[in-house]
């Protein structure tokens, strides 16, 4: 998961190459910055070619804060279920660790 506008540098080349079974979600508010609402327009075409879907996901609510903490409480969900359904553990932060035990070990 990226933020527009940064993730037109780094993921949008993975869209590069026809991805038949994955569908790109974005996120959005009304409140997007026009600059970047004209991005996901131009990425949702680009990216429409190669995958299977692209879906945009409205914030619901009033306030700015509202609908922030909607997507990222919908996020949240959207990943335990996605794990679930692919049985990945979501308590298994292996990964996460390796990079923090790397990090740990450099001296700054």
């Amino acid at each position: 998961h990226h933020v527009v506008p940064e993730m037109n540098h780094n993921e949008l080349v993975g869209w590069s190459m026809d991805q038949p079974l994955h569908t790109a979600v974005f996120f959005r508010t009304l409140n997007d910055y026009t600059r970047n609402q004209t991005r996901i327009d131009i990425n949702t075409e680009t990216i429409s070619r190669r995958a299977a879907s692209v879906s945009h996901i409205w914030a619901e609510g009033d306030h700015h804060l509202v609908q922030t903490f909607y997507l990222i409480h919908l996020g949240d969900w959207a990943s335990y279920f996605l794990a679930e359904m692919n049985n990945v553990d979501i308590m298994d932060i292996q990964v996460i660790n390796e990079l923090k035990g790397k990090l740990s070990s450099l001296n700054d």
